[in-house]
């Protein structure tokens, strides 16, 4: 009798991933060993969020990064869709986070009330668009997070002169940081999508397994940036 492997009823249920890394899957607890012990740096970094949080909103950055990268570990580890919608709702709330702030910065919502609820509406609204994307627009999930970065990043454009004005041009050496580790991330990720980088044998790192770690690694001078902007005030 031939014994199957243990996440084969979860990818009978649900199907395969939308996207194939390079890394080859094997018939294990996990399945891709490379792309699920570099979320261990998500969980680190958390932590280190955490004890470094002086605010509720600073911990619950915390904590949504410790959510994701155990989000992520289980996706890679089972390797099906379900737990992929998974790991992108980790990072819906580590975006959302992001979203909320800028918005509090641009003076578009005040107070604890609206900023929950602005909070909420962004992560239920995220979630709503892998149901949307792929359903109705016959897009892939990925470009969700793409739209997510891009919305951060020209509210950024916004706040520039106004944060640079209260806090000193420096306060932005952490921000340039946090987006060279981001885009060195995405180039990773690409060669290992494309098969550039590419050993799907070798299960101690692999070009997605980088992104996990230079992701992790972006999270701490973005956490800098925004407590030394003013979100991270003591309540």
């Amino acid at each position: 009798m031939q014994m199957s492997c243990p996440h084969e009823s979860l990818l009978n249920q649900y199907g395969p991933p939308n996207i194939k890394w390079c890394e080859e899957s094997l018939c294990a607890i996990v399945q891709q060993p490379a792309n699920t012990w570099s979320n261990l740096a998500f969980v680190a970094v958390g932590f280190w969020i955490l004890f470094q949080a002086r605010s509720a909103w600073s911990r619950v950055m915390g904590y949504s990064v410790v959510l994701l990268g155990l989000l992520s570990l289980y996706y890679h580890a089972s390797n099906v869709y379900i737990t992929q919608l998974g790991d992108f709702l980790g990072m819906f709330l580590y975006l959302g986070l992001l979203l909320i702030w800028n918005l509090r910065r641009l003076g578009m919502i005040a107070g604890q009330t609206q900023s929950i609820l602005a909070y909420f509406l962004t992560v239920y609204a995220n979630i709503g668009m892998l149901i949307l994307f792929p359903l109705v627009l016959g897009l892939p999930i990925q470009l969700i997070i793409f739209v997510n970065t891009l919305i951060v990043f020209a509210m950024e454009a916004f706040l520039v002169r106004r944060t640079a004005q209260v806090f000193g041009a420096r306060i932005y050496r952490d921000y340039i940081v946090a987006v060279v580790l981001l885009g060195a991330a995405a180039v990773c990720s690409r060669l290992d999508l494309m098969g550039v980088w590419c050993d799907p044998t070798n299960h101690w790192l692999q070009g997605h397994a980088t992104w996990h770690l230079l992701n992790a690694a972006s999270m701490i001078f973005v956490f800098r940036f925004y407590s030394r902007s003013g979100v991270d005030r003591p309540t």
